[in-house]
């Protein structure tokens, strides 16, 4: 989650992200000409159900740019609630009904958005698995959580995840489905969706550690842990929906899931980065006019680097107004240098 995360927030002292006010704003009317950013109307959005989160965003702003990725693509509100019914009705198709247990392993794409939220459509319990996982934790955990289902790329930085799924479902029953392009159906025979049955069964999330000193240790999440998560980070940085945030967090952490829980209430950009490289990322961060940057000590010294390297693109981030630290210490010295 966002609680405990260190901001560097201008010349401000560190804030720690702890608040749990109340849900900031849903926007509502858009041009699509200006990413739906100009004369915005606040109205107020109280759901703690990410599937009904969406189709309330989708209905309010359908034009409404959410992620854009470094090769100009862009996933609106209507296009990604369209292709997760999509998405949600080939799943079904396969088998996966509420209650059924999906790990998944894919990176910080826009089929990653459309995937999670497929899942939600479908009441599944979504597994997701953060990609430095490998065979020994991956089966661990799809044994214990009693996976049905496991959804991997092909392969993702060098590494071959369609064999190691493989490999998992040689010993563990597991439909695997290699997703480098997400399948699709016709979504008009998708059964309702259960929204009464979703606020009943509280478990839609079990997320893992990464198992590195023993077994992976797995916590259970309803929708709300991301609902109160979202409205921590909203609360600390006053976040509009002019914001643009960078997400290179996995989608697959917890805070990875609230950062999209938090777009979709508050109807800020997400700049994705699906592999962290300098140049590359701070050249796409720069152009996308990111916002608010994260995420933690390696990236800070990165940019400080880069920084000093270049000194005639200072400043680095010219729109930046915070940074977002996390999963390691941010010492004193770094955070009076990042300011």
């Amino acid at each position: 989650m966002f609680c405990g995360i260190c901001i560097e927030r201008g010349p401000y002292p560190l804030v720690h992200v702890a608040s749990m006010s109340p849900p900031l704003a849903a926007i509502t009317g858009c041009d699509p000409a200006t990413h739906g950013r100009e004369s915005l109307v606040v109205t107020a959005l109280s759901t703690d159900d990410l599937w009904t989160l969406l189709e309330v965003r989708a209905a309010a702003t359908p034009d409404l740019v959410l992620a854009m990725d470094a090769d100009g693509g862009e996933l609106r509100a209507r296009a990604w609630k369209t292709r997760a019914e999509r998405v949600a009705a080939a799943l079904h198709a396969r088998g996966v009904r509420a209650g059924t247990v999906v790990s998944w392993q894919l990176p910080n794409r826009f089929d990653s958005f459309v995937l999670t939220s497929a899942l939600s459509r479908l009441g599944a319990v979504q597994n997701p698995l953060v990609p430095i996982l490998r065979q020994r934790e991956v089966g661990f955990i799809c044994r214990q959580t009693g996976a049905s289902m496991l959804i991997v790329p092909s392969t993702f930085r060098s590494f071959d995840h369609a064999a190691m799924a493989a490999a998992v479902a040689a010993d563990t029953p597991l439909d695997v489905l290699v997703a480098d392009q997400l399948p699709e159906l016709d979504a008009d025979d998708l059964p309702p969706y259960d929204v009464e049955g979703s606020r009943q069964d509280p478990v839609r999330w079990l997320f893992y550690t990464s198992g590195t000193t023993a077994d992976p240790k797995g916590a259970r999440h309803p929708d709300r842990s991301f609902v109160a998560a979202a409205r921590g980070f909203e609360d600390a940085l006053a976040v509009t929906a002019d914001d643009r945030v960078m997400f290179v967090a996995p989608i697959t952490h917890v805070g990875g899931i609230a950062l999209l829980t938090s777009s979709l209430r508050i109807g800020f950009c997400n700049v994705l980065i699906e592999t962290f490289a300098v140049p590359a990322a701070i050249d796409w961060l720069r152009a996308a006019g990111t916002t608010l940057i994260g995420m933690g000590t390696p990236l800070f010294t990165a940019y400080l680097a880069h920084q000093r390297a270049h000194p005639e693109l200072a400043p680095l981030f010219p729109l930046a107004r915070a940074f977002i630290s996390g999963g390691a210490p941010t010492p004193p010295a770094l955070h009076h240098e990042m300011k």
